[in-house]
């Protein structure tokens, strides 16, 4: 049997022609462009004629364009995966999801091999190996290598924190970030390895307990050319090329590389204290 996105809904969404839908796609990803960050802030338009005026301005008058880009303001998401259950307010994007659960994936990397389900994910792993970090934040100047990241960090430079935990109270900045944290509550690991079956989470976790079985190093250092299976890992180890100890002790000021060797250190003071006690 194949498989397919199932609408959770009884009445479809209205259909749209492919190239109006691919732009809602693109509106609804962040894709890698400068205009990502500066067409719609989808947190700030409301469905009223404001956002009939947004389309109109950018020749966007089909109805039916903005009844599929107004299902990102309700919070409906009417299409579920038919394999894990994952729903999504777009059928194109429930779409893409679904080849997550196959393995094709045509857009390989001429570097090492790797091959991604989009042209976009390659794209953004090319940047992996040459470092290249082209989105830089308008506030304090931090470079990314994606744009999405770079939206993610601009919400830091503000205090609206509009999405509250029912349970904790505790707010967030976008609605992706609440649902990742409601499974601390629910116990909820929707994301399964495909070699052991254990199950995680979050997908970042995921993809980090994937490369105890496939042994990939995906990250490569610019300076000597050392590989790691953690981004963290390359950052902490460029640390030793650039010279950066960002972890300092509060008790002599002496600074480190990375928080174990600051976390070894500390204990020469409780060592000391303890033996100036003993005395």
């Amino acid at each position: 049997m194949s498989r397919s996105c199932v609408n959770t809904h009884d009445s479809e969404p209205p259909r749209i022609k492919e190239e109006e839908e691919d732009l809602s796609i693109r509106l609804n990803e962040n894709l890698e462009t400068d205009n990502d960050m500066l067409t719609y802030s989808y947190d700030k338009i409301k469905y009223s004629g404001v956002a009939q005026k947004n389309f109109q301005n950018q020749n966007l008058c089909n109805k039916e364009l903005v009844k599929r880009h107004m299902i990102t303001h309700t919070g409906l998401r009417p299409f579920a995966c038919d394999v894990c259950g994952k729903t999504f307010n777009c059928s194109s994007n429930c779409e893409t999801h679904m080849k997550t659960h196959s393995d094709e994936r045509p857009h390989v990397c001429t570097i090492c091999g790797k091959g991604f389900i989009r042209g976009a994910d390659l794209t953004r792993h090319y940047r992996t190996h040459t470092g290249s970090k082209p989105f830089t934040c308008g506030v304090c100047g931090k470079t990314f290598a994606c744009s999405s990241n770079r939206f993610t960090h601009m919400k830091t430079h503000s205090d609206e924190k509009p999405h509250v935990c029912s349970t904790c109270g505790k707010s967030f900045s976008r609605n992706a970030d609440l649902r990742r944290h409601l499974r601390s509550h629910t116990g909820e690991k929707p994301y399964r390895c495909k070699y052991c079956s254990q199950e995680f989470p979050y997908h970042t976790s995921l993809k980090n307990h994937l490369l105890t079985h496939t042994g990939e190093k995906p990250y490569m250092c610019m300076w000597c050319g050392k590989r790691f299976a953690l981004k963290f890992s390359l950052k902490t180890h460029t640390r030793i090329h650039t010279g950066e100890r960002p972890y300092k002790c509060n008790e002599c000021g002496k600074s480190f590389s990375n928080s174990t060797s600051l976390s070894v250190h500390r204990m020469t003071h409780t060592s000391q204290t303890h033996v100036t006690n003993c005395v």
